[in-house]
């Protein structure tokens, strides 16, 4: 997609595309790669697909050691937090 972008989990920040701003409502240039997956997981959409590797949402009275995925503990979110339509894995 235009303004798509393939980021390491390592870096430091991560320099958004305009398109990336204007999809996902985000009015800064730059993001700490945990920061902006978690706002692409509690963004507003129809699907939020995984494929069925990692842990990134759990329920709002479980802590990040009970997913048992400490390798994305950073980005996890609640739930509750979730705003797409329909939520897929497989």
């Amino acid at each position: 997609s235009p303004g798509g972008q393939i980021v390491e989990r390592s870096a430091k920040s991560v320099e958004l595309t305009p398109e990336v701003r204007a999809c996902f409502g985000i009015e800064a240039s730059h993001l700490a790669p945990a920061e902006l997956m978690r706002r692409l997981l509690t963004a507003k959409v129809d699907l939020l697909w995984f494929g069925g590797i990692g842990t990134y949402i759990k329920e709002s009275g479980e802590t990040n050691a009970e997913a048992g995925d400490k390798a994305n503990d950073a980005l996890r979110v609640d739930g509750r937090d979730l705003r797409a339509t329909v939520v897929g894995e497989g």
